[in-house]
């Protein structure tokens, strides 16, 4: 019988089984078919189907997959399941595997980053949106912040390594891409942060929050003049070293869980 491990690097993926209840995989389909019914009804296009050569001679053009990227930052079910202990025993069945878990860190309870240290292949890395305010507005419910502070207190507690990203709209670039939030970040001890573009997806899109092409292009400014400025490391999900742009996962160092 062939390992995980062996089944992955023949197949490409591994399923695995029986990490969820059915009630547990229930709620979970239902959350995800709420979440798919609002984007649909936003009239984004999140059809993931892939084109090229082979979807054509499999016959596949007219087929569509839909498909949304880290649900768990609008949906506490899904949440609740990348914290799943079960899900933990998983990652702790894979020790030559390294996981980024995104997160609003409200689930990570000190016990929960004790087991993240304890396995060792894990980072998390964990979502602030901005003041507590903004932060709020963005998630839908009050004490937002505290909660996520409070996750990342228990992390760094812990000595895991742990990561603070955020995704900038209109709302937070002028207090989060700063070399203040910086100084606090590495203040705290978080080991890195990541700042990515904030895109109008979810049940609460607002196309208000976008980013105009220069204040895009501020961030990218910014990421690059602290790297070289600052004791804590910076990514940067769009480029590569050369400054082209690019999907961490389309170079093969990364794969997507979702």
């Amino acid at each position: 019988m062939q390992t995980p491990r062996e089944f992955f690097n023949e197949q490409g993926y591994y399923i695995a089984k029986a990490v969820y209840s059915p009630a547990e995989v229930a709620e979970l389909e239902r959350d995800f078919d709420r979440i798919v019914a609002q984007l649909l009804s936003s009239d984004e296009n999140i059809n993931a189907r892939w084109k090229g050569a082979e979807v054509d001679r499999l016959g596949a053009q007219n087929t569509v997959i839909y498909h949304t990227h880290n649900v768990q930052q609008y949906s506490a079910v899904w949440m609740r399941a990348l914290l799943h202990p079960n899900l933990l025993d998983i990652l702790a069945e894979h020790p030559d595997c390294y996981f980024q878990i995104f997160t609003n860190g409200h689930f990570i309870t000190d016990e929960v980053a004790k087991r993240i240290r304890k396995l060792g292949n894990i980072t998390p890395l964990i979502s602030v949106e901005g003041s507590e305010i903004v932060s709020d507005e963005r998630r839908g419910r009050a004490g937002v912040l505290s909660k996520t502070m409070q996750g990342v207190e228990n992390c760094l507690k812990n000595k895991v390594f742990t990561g603070v990203c955020t995704s900038v709209c209109k709302t937070n670039i002028d207090d989060l891409v700063t070399e203040k939030w910086v100084d606090r970040l590495i203040e705290m001890g978080v080991f890195y942060t990541w700042f990515h573009v904030y895109r109008p997806m979810g049940p609460d899109a607002n196309e208000q929050l976008c980013l105009s092409p220069e204040e895009m292009l501020r961030i990218r400014k910014f990421v690059v003049e602290m790297r070289a400025k600052k004791p804590i490391v910076f990514v940067d999900a769009y480029y590569d070293h050369a400054g082209q742009a690019l999907c961490p996962a389309a170079t093969g160092i990364t794969h997507h869980i979702n």
